[in-house]
């Protein structure tokens, strides 16, 4: 609860400093940054492995834990939280999700359709296959060639 309540103000504070031109207001954020994803990284971790959600068998850890560190600083930079809609935890947890979500969907869809035009280019008419006894794949093509 402390920590919730200790990222909450760290929170209100970064977004009254964020868009500032001063040097030292910049050095600030980033070190606030660098205080809330120590936190964030754990839910990240946890989200991503988490038994419910199998993000990790969608596609490759690295990707998605910067996916979902670009979500959470995006939802930070555009003052998306607020103490009315949750606590911390839960609020930077449904971000995640629904950013990670959205991530394997598309990427997942990409590959499918890059698998469909590798088809498309091997099953082209003109080619015939046939299978020998040796079990090799023959392509009549390179005989008459």
């Amino acid at each position: 609860m402390q920590d919730q309540k200790k990222m909450m103000l760290q929170i209100e504070e970064y977004s009254l400093i964020k868009d500032s031109d001063d040097p030292k207001d910049i050095d600030k954020c980033q070190r606030l940054l660098t205080v809330l994803f120590s936190k964030m990284d754990l839910i990240i971790k946890g989200m991503i492995s988490s038994p419910a959600y199998n993000f990790w068998k969608y596609a490759e850890y690295d990707d998605l834990f910067q996916e979902a560190r670009l979500a959470i600083l995006v939802s930070l930079k555009k003052d998306q939280y607020s103490s009315e809609k949750g606590t911390v935890f839960n609020f930077f947890s449904t971000v995640v999700a629904n950013n990670l979500k959205n991530y394997t969907t598309s990427t997942n869809k990409r590959k499918k359709d890059f698998v469909f035009q590798e088809l498309s280019q091997v099953n082209n008419s003109l080619m015939m296959y046939d299978q020998n006894y040796d079990k090799s794949l023959i392509v009549d093509e390179t005989f008459t060639v």
